[in-house]
């Protein structure tokens, strides 16, 4: 999946994430999509960091969604996606 949002343009992946959202319209999705790959939400490869954690924590936490949330490494596992990016 990382390789093909990589691959292709905003206008692309909202035109086929569009089913999922279904109150938004594609031009609002692809606006979506660019400004995410500007901040550099979509990454390259699957291994979380624990930066890239604690900056989603804060995301979520800022959304009000949880108040806390476990340590790292009490949650992440990256053993496949390191595996994969051997491979």
């Amino acid at each position: 999946g990382q390789s093909w949002v990589a691959s292709h343009t905003p206008q692309e992946l909202a035109r086929v994430i569009a089913p999922l959202f279904p109150d938004n319209d594609e031009e609002l999705l692809a606006v979506v999509a660019e400004r995410y790959g500007e901040i550099g939400v979509w990454k390259s490869n699957p291994v979380m960091t624990e930066e890239a954690y604690h900056n989603l924590i804060g995301i979520i936490k800022a959304a009000g969604v949880i108040e806390n949330a476990p340590a790292f490494a009490d949650i992440v596992n990256t053993t496949v996606a390191e595996a994969v990016m051997k491979e």
